[in-house]
């Protein structure tokens, strides 16, 4: 094998290639995996690239280090390939009819003899409720009036600020003037959609997505392209490229990290390939990274905006619920990049000022809502 594709790809490619071998058996569970030397005369590839390859192997537990001594097949291995994994399939842009189920699922929310497989909340045990209530209690104290009113977009400065601040923690630099505080994850979802696509437009999205994706297409009366997705290691490339050859595709929706409902994580070269792949045929992504911050290991993985360099992909990023009096709202921000979105601004849904302040006042550790192609992207906290 002899890997020929540009620089950027090359250690994707050493990376099927060990998968393959496992999957015919020749490196089975405890195997030691060829080394960085052998394997990059093999290959023709600089031991560099060979070592970011075995990297991102381990990040996904095919692989495990052994100090002095080399990487070796994770044990578990078997497991993780013998997940069904449906055949690929040529999928065809078509009209979402799903408004009747849509409407159903939300009627049955509520309903405490069914357990709520459709959305995933977070318990409210692991929120910070008690930090959230002194800071609205001391927002409502300090500016009793103000917080009476509406916080208009773009919102709160300060909040804003924090949230440019998480994401340099995310290799991505965002200015506070880039960001628009929403009240919804759906706002987000649908600000992004019409910055980049109209009436009839094709999006291609995961199969399966998240059901309030494909309710969003139907209302604005585009149509839907599904995208195979593998359980383990998600969005199939091949499929998607297959798509762009044959349809005028507008927008991708996908998220790469945990994805809603399979839940599997796109390895790092794989986003990195993937933002490669809408760079070259200029095609924005809305990358909805809300369960970014749920992940296993040392550090969480870097979203597909963080390989952005042409502005393509708009990401949706969580930030935190509202514990105080009154329903649970999520928070979100949008990174606008284009004149577009300013046109779009005055449909925007006011957040109250106790929500923004609060989270000002002392923001945890938590995800917000971001987006950058060069269209605005939002996201809400709570995770629906």
């Amino acid at each position: 094998m002899t890997v020929n594709r540009p620089e950027t790809y090359k250690y994707a490619q050493v990376s099927r290639y060990i998968n393959q071998l496992i999957e015919k058996g020749d490196l089975k569970p405890g195997d030691k995996a060829p080394s960085l030397r052998k394997l990059s005369k093999q290959l023709g590839v600089s031991i560099a690239t060979i070592t970011q390859s075995y990297v991102n192997l381990e990040d996904q537990g095919i692989l495990s280090a052994k100090p002095q001594s080399g990487f070796y097949v994770n044990a578990l291995v078997n497991q993780i390939n013998d997940i069904d994994k449906p055949a690929a399939t040529r999928g065809r842009a078509r009209r979402v009819r799903f408004g009747d189920l849509f409407e159903e699922v939300f009627r049955n929310a509520n309903n405490p003899r069914i357990i709520p497989f459709g959305t995933s909340n977070p318990s409210m045990e692991f929120m910070p409720v008690k930090s959230l209530t002194r800071a609205t209690r001391s927002i409502i104290s300090r500016y009793p009036q103000r917080s009476m009113d509406y916080m208009f977009p773009p919102g709160d400065r300060k909040l804003r600020e924090q949230i440019a601040q998480q994401y340099a923690q995310n290799y991505t630099r965002v200015s506070a003037d880039d960001i628009i505080i929403t009240s919804g994850a759906t706002e987000a979802l649908s600000i992004s959609l019409r910055s980049v696509a109209k009436r009839g437009d094709i999006i291609a999205v995961e199969s399966p997505t998240y059901f309030a994706v494909l309710r969003m297409i139907e209302q604005m009366g585009m149509l839907a392209v599904e995208i195979d997705t593998d359980p383990v290691t998600g969005l199939n490339l091949d499929a998607l490229e297959e798509a762009f050859d044959t349809m005028d595709i507008k927008a991708v929706m996908a998220s790469p990290n945990t994805s809603n409902p399979l839940g599997c994580q796109m390895p790092e070269e794989g986003k990195r390939e993937l933002v490669n792949l809408l760079a070259e045929r200029d095609i924005p992504l809305i990358e909805d990274d809300v369960y970014g911050s749920v992940y296993f290991g040392d550090k969480p993985p870097r979203p597909a905006k963080s390989y952005d360099l042409n502005n393509l992909v708009a990401e949706l990023f969580f930030v935190l619920e509202n514990p105080g009096p009154g329903p649970l709202r999520r928070l979100g921000d949008c990174r606008s990049l284009s004149q577009k979105v300013s046109a779009i601004q005055t449909g925007l849904v006011f957040s109250d000022v106790v929500d923004q302040s609060a989270r000002a006042g002392g923001i945890p550790q938590q995800r917000a809502i971001r987006s950058a192609p060069g269209q605005a992207a939002r996201r809400d906290a709570r995770t629906g």
